[in-house]
């Protein structure tokens, strides 16, 4: 009987296991949801220890006095807000077993987000003022008004992007495809710091949890969801060669 057990990850044994689960098939809808969830569990350990982090007098600066100098690029709002319509990607392009394990890498990451913030408690070096914002303004209100400027280090901006977009690119064959999710996601990237939301600190280290929990919770999920199919296929199997036999 094939072990149950995923002890490691490696790139064969990842892309083999990616094949495998794409057998199993569901209606586009039980996807939605299943993003709609994810994205539940994803905000609510965020919003929560935003909330708990405005009324705290302590905060940590997570910036060195030089950022300060970078300009605001008032158009980076758009891939700024374009990170919110990256989970449509998956939906369309990764098998529903592979959209499943991911959305549980998602609530990880906001689990662990969440922990962080409350831990260590951060504030913005950017003043939120809406001089110089002209066209822009409404935009940034919105966003000021649902955002407290708190919860910085990591940035689950970049951790949200990273981990919806980073599966979609290596499930992708066409280089094209691979060229344009990258470029979304660098622009995704670089838009926390020149829309003053957050500091370069905060996006290293968004970026290294997206890059842990595709690594040590999505791939695996996805390879045990694989050894799980073979094994229940290899059980129905010898269930239908005994009855064969009887």
């Amino acid at each position: 009987m094939p072990s149950r057990h995923v002890s490691y990850v490696n790139s064969s044994s990842f892309e083999s296991s990616f094949d495998t689960i794409q057998a199993i098939k569901r209606p586009w809808w039980h996807s939605l949801i299943l993003l709609l969830l994810g994205t539940i569990g994803f905000a609510v350990p965020y919003l929560l220890s935003n909330w708990w982090n405005a009324g705290r007098e302590f905060h940590f600066a997570p910036y060195l006095q030089i950022e300060l100098l970078i300009p605001r690029v008032n158009w980076m709002i758009i891939p700024y807000v374009s990170a919110y319509l990256m989970g449509l990607a998956s939906i369309q392009r990764l098998p529903y077993m592979a959209q499943k394990a991911l959305m549980k890498a998602v609530n990880v990451a906001g689990i662990i987000g969440g922990i962080i913030f409350i831990l260590f408690p951060t504030e913005l070096g950017y003043l939120r003022t809406t001089d110089g914002l002209g066209f822009w303004r409404p935009v940034y209100e919105i966003l000021w008004s649902l955002d407290h400027p708190y919860n910085l280090t990591p940035s689950m901006h970049v951790t949200m992007a990273y981990l919806m977009i980073v599966p979609v690119i290596q499930s992708s064959k066409s280089i094209l495809a691979k060229s344009i999710l990258t470029l979304w996601l660098f622009l995704v990237c670089i838009s926390i710091v020149l829309v003053h939301q957050h500091h370069v600190i905060d996006f290293i280290t968004g970026f290294v949890l997206g890059w842990l929990c595709d690594v040590y919770i999505y791939r695996p999920t996805v390879i045990s969801y694989a050894r799980d199919m073979v094994w229940s296929s290899n059980v129905t199997a010898s269930n239908d060669r005994d009855r064969d036999a009887a």
